[in-house]
């Protein structure tokens, strides 16, 4: 079953003051282009909509591909970072409480989606012209003509 967003905050979350729900600059950034629906439509032919048991949720799925590939980790050791960092688990949107994926459960979706999974990367991963390079370029515009995964010019809205 194709899941793009998680479960609900966490009562755990509720109590904790605000500076720890605050994520650095660059990771809000990139949680703010995240969160167009335009990433998870590649991923919709590969999930029954109705049946099946409950995917990894998409959204969780590429905030930690974004860390594996931003920090050069490999999957075991961003599961352990981010089980351990409350600001990367906000960040991947996974509850307090709650489990972070398995890694072998992220090797295999990563192998599943095969090329698919690396357009997506680099799609975030900031190539030239694309969407993700306003995180790290400051000489982009804040909209900027930019051709996604279906090939077809999108404008990119900032804030």
């Amino acid at each position: 079953m194709f899941r793009t967003v998680g479960d609900q905050v966490s009562l755990w979350e509720a109590v904790l003051p605000p500076e720890l729900l605050t994520l650095p600059d660059e990771l809000a950034r990139v949680d703010a282009l995240l969160d167009d629906a335009v990433f998870f439509t590649p991923f919709v032919a590969f999930f029954d909509p109705r049946i099946g048991r409950p995917s990894t949720p998409m959204e969780t799925y590429l905030r930690l591909m974004f860390l594996k590939f931003r920090y050069r980790l490999g999957y075991e050791s961003l599961c352990r970072e981010v089980s351990d960092s409350i600001t990367w688990r906000r960040f991947c949107r996974i509850p307090l409480d709650g489990a972070v994926p398995h890694p072998t459960t992220l090797m295999k979706l990563t192998t599943r989606w095969g090329l698919l999974h690396e357009q997506v990367t680099s799609e975030m991963a900031c190539p030239e012209g694309r969407a993700g390079r306003m995180l790290l370029c400051p000489g982009l515009t804040p909209e900027s003509s930019v051709t996604m995964l279906s090939g077809s010019p999108e404008t990119v809205r900032t804030g």
